[in-house]
């Protein structure tokens, strides 16, 4: 971003980055500088829903009293344990053993 302030992409990604660590505010003014440098119809569009996303989960968070921080966590937990399951069945279909027959 220092060296190019107006770039959509770098603000949509870093947008992106402080969701993913919670940092929601931080996310929304990336997201609203985004829009600002947004060029087709398309782009902006995905760039609102993207802030939409944002607002709706600090204000679920706040209106149910969830902490950001155990969200984020049970949200990784949930990731890993998908992960896992895919390698398991990964395993399991590339050795053969549980597939389903034809």
């Amino acid at each position: 971003m220092q060296r190019d302030p107006r770039c959509e992409l770098v603000h949509e990604l870093s947008g992106q980055l402080a969701v993913e660590r919670g940092q929601f505010d931080a996310a929304l003014q990336h997201f609203d500088a985004a829009i600002r440098q947004s060029k087709t119809l398309t782009d902006l569009a995905h760039l609102m829903s993207l802030r939409d996303g944002v607002i709706a989960q600090m204000t679920a968070c706040q209106r149910y009293g969830i902490s950001i921080h155990d969200m984020l966590q049970s949200l990784q937990q949930d990731e890993k344990q998908a992960m896992i399951l895919a390698a398991a069945a990964a395993a399991a279909a590339a050795g053969g053993g549980g597939g389903i027959g034809v």
